[in-house]
């Protein structure tokens, strides 16, 4: 299976857009580069040579890289290897982890790099030297252009300074212009190739995926009617020109929220949830995507592996759970955890607002973030106890 996922990298519909972007980087020829996207995984596969064997191994190295980081920060938070092992092995085995780690998607570098900022962060917090904070603010920065769902992550980043250095201004100024320096690139290619000021071309259909959960309070009755029947697309609803069925989404979504408030929030308040508590879908490695020649062992195996995944997924709620357990009811947490939960709950209320969805590939970023977070201030209770 792993010969076949590392030679047989399997794409998603988002796939293509990334490698076209890509190959707009390497050819430093943005003439027909439309908002589509923002520039952090097209110019990670542009590092990759728009190879996907040269792109799946090193998603696979930024997944050993990801255990090696979570061993280091449970070990030198606990100063027990058999935890720290154990841990950094969990994650390590995480079924849907290594199944990323063969795709073409967005969600193996986000996962790292959530991980990166955490263990700076962590190291700031530690040696108060001013350089992890630097780069954890680089970190932040090229974060939010690999996915705009990440710009909460500014916050932490300002939390922390203050916290450690009270209020720094020189530092909070610094810190904060390096994190959006990405992002002001990426919005003056834009501006310069369609004369907009914006860095994602998909903000109405996300929005959109809010409003289909309430469609009585849009007035075009067309577009309700096809809401309703959940058949309406991105680039067919209107017969018009892409930018402009963006601007006309957009335009139908706000005016919803304007007019029904209450139930943007409800819609909001459920993918919040479902951004810690997602639905139980199987997807793993499927049929299609790996080109398999198909016997069956090959299905039992399959069989095997989506079992294995039902029962990860269990334990994942059960994570999820202990977190928020931990959060409400344990006061005495330290800065380095209080960070750690503004991070994971800022970035979880940004993308429940800004898109509905019940996705486990929303929350899976954090997962190392919430395993830290539980057996950091589990294992500090769990002595707590003993001495008591």
């Amino acid at each position: 299976m792993v010969f076949f996922s590392i030679f047989y990298g399997w794409s998603h519909g988002d796939t293509y857009e990334y490698f076209r972007i890509a190959k707009h980087i390497l050819h430093f020829d943005f003439d027909e580069y439309m908002l589509q996207r923002t520039l952090g995984f097209p110019l990670f596969i542009a590092l990759g040579g728009l190879n996907s064997k040269i792109i799946v191994i090193y998603q696979m190295l930024l997944g050993i890289a990801i255990a090696l980081i979570v061993f280091y920060l449970i070990y030198d938070i606990t100063k027990s290897r058999y935890l720290s092992l154990f841990t950094s092995i969990l994650l390590g085995t995480y079924i849907q982890s290594t199944h990323l780690e063969f795709g073409m998607l967005t969600e193996t570098l986000c996962y790292f790099l959530v991980t990166l900022y955490i263990f700076l962060i962590y190291k700031f917090f530690k040696t108060d030297n001013t350089l992890y904070i630097i780069l954890a603010s680089f970190v932040c920065g090229y974060l939010i252009i690999v996915k705009l769902n990440f710009i909460p992550t500014i916050i932490s980043l300002i939390i922390s300074i203050v916290y450690k250095r009270k209020f720094s201004k020189s530092l909070i100024l610094t810190t904060t212009l390096i994190s959006l320096m990405p992002l002001t690139i990426n919005l003056f290619i834009n501006y310069i190739n369609a004369k907009k000021f914006s860095v994602y071309g998909y903000t109405g259909y996300s929005l959109l995926t809010h409003i289909a959960n309430f469609p009585q309070c849009i007035g075009d009755y067309e577009i309700r009617e096809k809401i309703r029947n959940r058949n309406f697309s991105v680039f067919w609803v209107w017969d018009i020109n892409w930018s402009k069925s963006e601007e006309e989404m957009r335009k139908i979504a706000i005016e919803a929220m304007t007019k029904c408030p209450y139930y943007y929030f409800l819609s909001s308040f459920g993918s919040f949830l479902k951004f810690f508590f997602p639905r139980k879908t199987i997807e793993t490695f499927s049929i299609e995507r790996h080109k398999i020649n198909f016997r069956k062992g090959y299905y039992r195996f399959k069989t095997l592996i989506d079992k294995v995944w039902e029962y990860q997924i269990y334990l994942n709620w059960f994570l999820n759970f202990l977190f928020f357990l931990i959060l409400i009811f344990h006061r005495k947490s330290d800065l380095f955890s209080n960070v750690l939960s503004i991070n994971i709950l800022s970035n979880a209320i940004f993308q429940a607002f800004f898109i509905f969805g019940d996705n486990w590939r929303y929350g899976y970023p954090f997962l190392s973030s919430i395993v830290i977070y539980v057996v950091k201030n589990g294992y500090e209770f769990f002595k707590f106890f003993k001495r008591v």
